[in-house]
């Protein structure tokens, strides 16, 4: 798993951070975008940062946080990290950028940044799906639906996707799901997906 991680560009203060919420265990930038932010593990319910920022205060535009499904260490196949799409472009609003095919192509990393390290994702994927729990509704860790979960990215049935290098997807590849809700649309999301870049 070392292959993954690469010394960060900019140092997080965690320790800061973690005195002011030990929920708080990454930090998340998308180049080209204002995302720009803690991470948080939703610990005290899975639905308390959609109301709260990531300080634990009582705030409209939530936080970006994480299910407690999810390992902190980004170990896991699949790793969902969920945002508002905040009409002031804040959280995860930024995702939309990506719907447009000249910006996908200029732009295609996330940088997460945990502890002393950093992971980087290559941009694979803008697409609007259904609202299914991808954690709690798939096994990820059965190869067989992992490896089904990995050849539907490039069968999309959304004509507007923006896909790149989806068939070279394997079963070793670690992917970062974005998520945020599609304007008056309670039934969608928008994902943006990234595969973890192996140093190596």
């Amino acid at each position: 798993y070392a292959s993954y991680a690469s010394q960060p560009d900019k140092i997080i203060d965690f320790a800061g951070l973690s005195e002011r919420n030990p929920s708080i265990y990454a930090w998340i930038t998308v180049p080209g975008t204002k995302i720009d932010y803690p991470v948080v593990m939703a610990e005290r319910g899975e639905d308390f940062y959609l109301t709260h920022d990531a300080f634990g205060n009582k705030s409209y535009s939530g936080a970006i946080f994480a299910e407690s499904y999810n390992s902190p260490d980004f170990s896991d196949r699949m790793t969902l990290l969920y945002g508002h799409n905040m009409r002031d472009g804040s959280m995860f609003h930024g995702l939309r950028a990506f719907q447009d095919a000249k910006f996908f192509d200029a732009h295609d990393s996330i940088t997460i940044y945990w502890g002393d390290v950093c992971f980087t994702y290559k941009i694979i994927a803008c697409y609007t799906t259904t609202d299914e729990h991808l954690l709690l509704q798939r096994d990820f860790a059965d190869d067989a639906v992992w490896k089904d979960y990995l050849a539907g990215i490039g069968a999309q049935r959304d004509l507007s996707a923006n896909l790149r290098d989806v068939e070279a997807l394997s079963l070793d590849d670690r992917l970062l799901t974005l998520s945020t809700c599609v304007s008056d649309q309670d039934d969608k999301r928008l994902f943006v997906q990234a595969v973890l870049v192996n140093h190596e």
